[in-house]
């Protein structure tokens, strides 16, 4: 199809628990999704068919599709279902795309949710360097330099990542639960201890290796979180900018450029 005829860009971001997706205007301007969806990789098909309903006059697009996707799975049955959809044009993204250098041993293996994060941050940014932290499933603490390059980082795992793996690796522990508020630091039954080594050694290492990274790299990093997990752990750092859509808006940032370079 020509890229001419998209009328909205729909960056998503397929994770290994949840697929999160957001409509963005084609042109310029702020990019502020004008709606969002997140859904569970079942229920996908079914979200994206309510988010793409035809409106009252029968339309529904065509729309450039741009996807940020860490779970193979998942975004190989959503391209199945989106290349059913006549007049959409639907890229699968890669870490190349992105409008920052990559500055690690093997850039093709960084995860393109990272790069897209990093590449939003930059662009949000009001600090010469940055640090974006990314929390779900598993948690990624990420380094963006005054020069605009993605860095590198860590790589943790999540909160119900830990959880569950406590579960596989004993013989006697249970599956608990994440927890929804903090915790009791001091845990009065296995349950609750598990809650609560694993939600403040969270908050723990993310503080130990932010800090770390501003001590070894100089100056006052700005601190963006996003993420499944990212907003709570946000209220433990009050520096912190809270940006729920950031793997969506580098991805949509992604789009517009290629729109803008490929239109003829």
């Amino acid at each position: 199809m020509s890229l001419l005829e998209p009328q909205k860009i729909l960056a998503v971001d397929v994770g290994n628990s949840f697929i999160k997706a957001g409509l963005f205007a084609r042109g310029q301007g702020e990019l502020i999704p004008e709606q969002t969806l997140r859904t569970t990789h079942a229920d996908a098909e079914g979200a994206f068919a309510e988010l793409l309903a035809p409106d009252d006059q029968g339309r529904s697009g065509p729309y450039y599709w741009a996807v940020a996707a860490v779970h193979r799975g998942a975004e190989q049955r959503l391209a199945e279902w989106a290349k059913q959809r006549r007049g959409d044009y639907y890229r699968l993204l890669d870490g190349k795309e992105f409008a920052l250098p990559i500055e690690v041993k093997h850039p093709e293996k960084v995860g393109v949710d990272r790069i897209a994060a990093a590449a939003a941050a930059l662009r949000l940014r009001r600090s010469t360097t940055t640090i974006v932290v990314d929390a779900g499933s598993a948690i990624t603490v990420d380094w963006v330099s005054e020069q605009g390059a993605f860095s590198g980082g860590a790589i943790l795992p999540g909160m119900r990542t830990q959880m569950a793996s406590l579960v596989k690796a004993t013989d006697q522990l249970p599956p608990v639960a994440a927890p929804e508020e903090a915790p009791p630091l001091l845990g009065k039954d296995t349950e609750e201890a598990i809650r609560s080594g694993v939600y403040w050694g969270v908050i723990g290492a993310v503080r130990e290796l932010t800090d770390r990274l501003a001590a070894e790299f100089g100056g006052e990093p700005e601190l963006f979180f996003t993420g499944g997990d990212g907003q709570f752990l946000a209220e433990y750092f009050p520096q912190a900018r809270w940006e729920p859509n950031l793997v969506l808006i580098g991805a949509a940032q992604t789009a517009r450029r290629r729109l803008r370079d490929e239109t003829p």
